[in-house]
């Protein structure tokens, strides 16, 4: 099982695919970018520091929204692959297919 790492809906992230090398890239990304930017918040103030300000919170936007972009796209992959066949898209969906039942107790 190396070069492989359970993901969050149950199946395989393959660090050897190219969106799984980029999702795990872009998650260091964000994390370096977070901590340049908590660094620069905390430095002296002057125009240096308000450039890395600027830089690392444009670098760790940027950054998070491409993972969510990568993180979307697995989720499409899983719905095209039929992860779960029966379930519904719609939460409200699934509610209605099966509603809520009523218990009778006898005594």
């Amino acid at each position: 099982m190396a070069g492989r790492i359970r993901d969050i809906w149950g199946g395989w992230l393959t660090l050897r695919t190219r969106a799984g090398r980029s999702f795990w890239i872009l998650l260091a990304i964000a994390l370096l970018a977070t901590g340049a930017l908590s660094s620069a918040l905390t430095a002296a103030p002057s125009a240096a520091t308000g450039l890395r300000v600027a830089g690392s919170g444009t670098l760790l936007i940027v950054a998070i929204a491409l993972e969510v972009r990568v993180m979307i796209a697995f989720d499409r992959a899983r719905r095209s692959r039929g992860a779960n066949p029966g379930a519904p898209e719609n939460p409200r969906e699934a509610a209605r297919q099966h509603p809520p039942t009523r218990c009778h107790l006898t005594p």
